[in-house]
């Protein structure tokens, strides 16, 4: 008979399969059918449960809190509309069936993995610097007008310049910080709404006679589920990505 933790092991692994298949046919298509997140319930809920009360008793507290962070993260995000629907249901679903790794609140699933993905997120700050510095290094320059320097800082972090034909050939894969309207320019920099439609953006811009040549400033849209994905990874390798952190302001305080 299989022991208890091998089960787990495999389970985890089965999960990850899930998260990368979810995660490319999101980057692809930014679409994940529902019947993904339904066979993940399906399939390991009922592993889940009786890994838990065969073998994990002690964990079932931390299971239940893992599950309602979970809940309540989905809510907020769902409601504020941070994300899309596929993210809300890969947060909840992952508070249903990842069992917790031990009773250490700073390793509730649900959260861990969450805070981990955000960290993760932090390296899109690093791909956009990497290209603003290599336009830089080839043009000599970045900006074609005067802005202020707050603006100038906030571009430099978030946004980069894209060749309006490689928005229009994949626009899922950006979002639009540029707009310009009656041959002025404005720029977008606070946090874009999921719904927006980038290439309901880049025909507008096109009829303006927008060239498709033309450079424009763009932030990358990586679906949130990438980060799930490898939040999810360094949570079952190593645990919460934050800890030594949190565990030093615990300490200070």
């Amino acid at each position: 008979m299989i022991s208890a933790e091998i089960l787990r092991i495999v389970e985890e692994i089965v999960i990850a399969l899930f998260l990368i298949y979810a995660a490319y046919s999101d980057y692809k298509t930014r679409i994940i059918e529902d019947k993904v997140w339904g066979l993940m319930l399906l399939v390991l809920a009922p592993v889940t449960l009786y890994l838990l009360f065969s073998a994990y008793e002690y964990l079932i507290a931390t299971y239940i809190a893992s599950l309602v962070v979970s809940i309540m993260l989905g809510i907020f995000v769902g409601l504020t509309k941070l994300t899309g629907g596929a993210d809300v249901k890969a947060i909840m679903v992952m508070g249903a069936i990842v069992i917790p790794r031990g009773l250490n609140p700073l390793l509730i699933p649900s959260l861990t993995i969450v805070l981990n993905g955000v960290v993760f997120s932090l390296l899109t700050i690093a791909y956009v610097m990497f290209r603003n510095i290599s336009m830089y290094i080839k043009f000599g320059k970045l900006f074609e007008e005067e802005l202020p320097l707050t603006t100038k800082i906030v571009l430099l972090f978030t946004a980069y310049k894209e060749r309006v034909s490689n928005v229009a050939s994949h626009p899922h894969k950006y979002f639009i910080v540029e707009l310009r309207e009656q041959g002025s320019k404005r720029y977008r920099l606070a946090l874009l709404s999921v719904e927006e439609e980038t290439s309901e953006v880049i025909k507008n811009l096109l009829s303006q006679g927008v060239k498709e040549s033309d450079w424009l400033w763009v932030s990358p849209s990586i679906p949130l589920i990438v980060y799930i994905l490898l939040g999810y990874i360094y949570y079952i390798s190593i645990g919460n990505i934050l800890e030594p952190l949190l565990r030093f302001l615990i300490k200070v305080t």
